[in-house]
């Protein structure tokens, strides 16, 4: 049986999501405040779940099985209900992610008619405490903005084109308000984003939130 989630479906909900995927805690208080949250319900048992984060016409998807098994076949049932959600919605644009290494999510998007677009890595460090390093350490201001996105957009240039994202460099082909609206995102996170400098050159920058390294680069010089 397929239903609206309640209230006390949440830690069954969280446990597995959690079951394969590291989530931060922001993530999890996101998924616990979702308002439209489908549960696949089998004696009682919740076997499976889809989160429909609605925007407009564009909706960002979550979903989770009890077990590998059971991925396609709650998948595909969960699938055919969203879909009149969609419906209903007007939605045009649906985006999700899933661990790469899980084979029987990739086959299932694959089967629904996804296409996939980029892969993400999340890396845990788990090593000794690392020596104080001998560089200047400043948090972000919103003057730093134009060196910062420059910098950047250069240092992942590389990386996106070996990944086929469009554009390479993002700073060069932005427009004025794309740059405005990053601008703008940016600072908000200004409590998060640490800048690395040597005299007065920018060496990188980081951004960490939710014990989270979310940005990391270095000056290609």
């Amino acid at each position: 049986m397929i239903r609206d989630y309640k209230q006390t479906d949440i830690d069954e909900i969280v446990r597995i999501y959690t079951l394969e995927y590291k989530a931060m805690p922001e993530e999890i208080e996101v998924l616990k405040s979702a308002s439209k949250i489908l549960v696949y319900e089998e004696n009682d048992i919740i076997q499976g779940f889809s989160h429909m984060g609605i925007n407009g016409g564009s909706c960002y998807l979550e979903m989770g099985a009890a077990s590998n098994e059971l991925i396609m076949p709650v998948g595909l049932l969960l699938w055919d209900e969203m879909k009149k959600v969609f419906s209903e919605k007007s939605i045009n644009f649906i985006k999700t992610f899933h661990v790469k290494d899980n084979l029987e999510w990739q086959q299932f998007f694959n089967r629904i008619g996804f296409e996939y677009w980029n892969s993400v890595y999340r890396l845990s460090y788990e090593g000794l405490k690392f020596d104080e390093p001998d560089i200047c350490v400043v948090k972000y201001e919103d003057k730093h903005y134009e060196d910062k996105i420059r910098l950047e957009s250069e240092a992942f240039a590389v990386l996106r084109e070996q990944n086929e994202i469009q554009p390479y460099n993002w700073y060069l082909s932005a427009s004025k308000e794309a740059l405005e609206d990053n601008r703008k995102r940016t600072y908000e996170n200004r409590e998060y984003i640490y800048l690395f400098f040597e005299g007065n050159e920018m060496i990188g920058a980081s951004m960490v939130k939710n014990a989270e390294i979310d940005l990391l680069f270095v000056n290609i010089k």
